[in-house]
């Protein structure tokens, strides 16, 4: 089967990393739980904190895509880390002889930014693979989203059959232009208002070993149907 897999928060601790980014900057105190939207700048409990920061001058509107790019500038996306049990749910699949494919929006996350930082962005992302999971992405298969397509509809175009993902809208997208496709949303707080249902399975646990031992079951049950 085809299989995408969602980088940001999928393989990578990308909220939890940017935010840490953040708070050292402006000595806010902006936690994952805060997340009640994937839009930061929109959760209500992030916008209370604003003004409790060290540094509320740093945090006008717009900080969020500010702060993003300095955080792609000084490297971060080649060095955060490996989300502990991925790889092996990623090994599992390639086992399978499974056709992988990463998937991510970064590129329309950085809009409106120069050609030089967008493809910043790309090599430090390639970086990123060719560290940590160079035996299963390489060029051929990871995807970076234009500006202008939503990553449901070009996963359905491109064939997905299952799509890993935590970003809610993107998976409703997908299942909507692929009726015959199957998604698994990765618990997160932002994401919970999105309900499971026989095409849309939600993977939590208690602690984020047992999440992706739970995506990996997942994963089996919807690739030996």
């Amino acid at each position: 089967m085809k299989i995408g897999l969602d980088c940001d928060d999928v393989k990578v601790p990308f909220i939890p990393s940017f935010l840490n980014f953040i708070n050292e900057d402006a000595g806010s105190d902006f936690k994952l739980e805060d997340m009640d939207t994937w839009n930061i700048e929109s959760c209500k409990k992030i916008k209370e904190k604003v003004q409790e920061s060290r540094h509320p001058e740093k945090l006008t509107p717009g900080w969020s895509d500010r702060y993003l790019i300095e955080f792609a500038d000084k490297g971060y996306y080649a060095s955060m880390p490996l989300i502990y049990g991925i790889s092996e749910v990623v090994a599992f699949l390639k086992n399978r002889n499974h056709d992988l494919h990463a998937v991510t929006n970064r590129i329309k996350a950085h809009s409106g930014v120069s050609v030089e930082h967008k493809n910043l962005v790309i090599e430090h992302t390639l970086i990123w693979y060719s560290m940590h999971l160079n035996r299963y992405f390489n060029r051929k298969n990871i995807h970076f989203v234009e500006l202008g397509e939503d990553k449901g509809d070009y996963c359905a175009r491109k064939g997905i059959d299952i799509l890993v993902e935590d970003n809610a809208d993107s998976v409703v997208r997908f299942l909507k232009a692929n009726p015959k496709g199957c998604a698994i949303i990765i618990d997160y707080p932002y994401n919970r208002t999105t309900q499971s249902n026989g095409k849309l399975i939600r993977v939590s646990g208690d602690t984020e070993r047992k999440k992706y031992e739970n995506l990996r079951s997942a994963l089996e049950a919807l690739t030996t149907s």
